[in-house]
């Protein structure tokens, strides 16, 4: 009798499954993403691409926005930038450079998507010097000869609040790379305004098939981010490392673009190069 009401139960069960329920959708409005940064010395690009809206049918590559009216502001004047030809969605002004010390402002108007606002700064400083501390240890692992660390130290300007992001690599054996690994890559001077910025203690492997490395360089690429391009790095790099982890939290991206999401931020940078060896 109990099995008889248990596969009973099981058939209401499954029937009660096959059931469609109307789920009220919320609507999907187009909307625009830009990503744009004006960096001193480097030719303003603007990229437009559609939302990937969250409900309905996705599209697995980027859609481009083109035919899109992109206009830049500085001060008194104004830059039209027209579309790339070949490169739909990119809009790129010959001989508008960015500059450092500048605030500039973004306005995008397509038919069939909200205006598009945003402003940036370009950071007026960078540091002109880093130093390192290197060190070699035996790797436990015998993936490579030894592990390697180094770290970066520069002064920070007293008296602003400023925002870094670092990448870096080594190079050795004349041309073979590998990436200096670190805990986090974005820095702020908060609490430490005026005083030693330092990196902490990067990692990158070298793997030598069993030849002694020779002639070893690091290149040190330093950025200095407005408080925009800061923030949308940080979670930038939060969704990157969560990708594809179906425990991680949702990262919320940071966006300062009105009527749409992504980034119009300010960069300056500096490449440092070190010898050590």
């Amino acid at each position: 009798m109990k099995k008889t009401l248990f596969l009973l139960f099981l058939v209401f069960f499954f029937a009660a499954c096959e059931k469609t329920s109307d789920i009220d959708v919320p609507p999907n409005p187009p909307m625009m993403a830009v990503f744009g940064f004006i960096e001193e010395g480097i030719s303003v690009v603007i990229r437009l691409e559609e939302v990937v809206p969250v409900f309905g049918k996705t599209k697995k590559d980027p859609v481009p926005v083109s035919g899109a009216l992109v206009i830049v502001k500085e001060g008194t004047n104004t830059y039209v930038l027209p579309e790339w030809p070949g490169l739909d969605g990119t809009y790129l002004l010959q001989g508008f450079i960015g500059e450092a010390g500048k605030t500039y402002h973004l306005e995008v108007k397509r038919d069939g998507f909200p205006d598009l606002k945003a402003n940036c700064r370009v950071p007026d400083f960078v540091p002109l010097s880093v130093s390192h501390n290197y060190a070699a240890v035996p790797d436990p692992q015998e993936f490579s000869d030894s592990i390697r660390r180094i770290g970066f130290t520069w002064a920070d300007r007293p008296g602003s609040r400023d925002f870094y992001r670092f990448t870096s690599q080594a190079i050795y054996n004349g041309f073979s790379q590998a990436n200096v690994e670190f805990v986090d890559q974005n820095l702020s001077d908060e609490s430490k305004d005026g005083k030693d910025i330092y990196t902490g203690l990067g990692t990158f492997w070298m793997e030598n098939m069993g030849n002694p490395p020779t002639d070893l360089k690091i290149l040190f690429e330093l950025m200095v981010l407005d408080e925009h391009a800061y923030k949308y790095m940080r979670t930038f790099d939060a969704a990157y490392y969560t990708d594809d982890n179906p425990f991680a939290e949702p990262v919320i991206m940071y966006t300062n673009v009105q009527g749409g999401i992504g980034i119009f931020g300010g960069v300056n940078r500096k490449f440092f190069n070190t010898k050590i060896y």
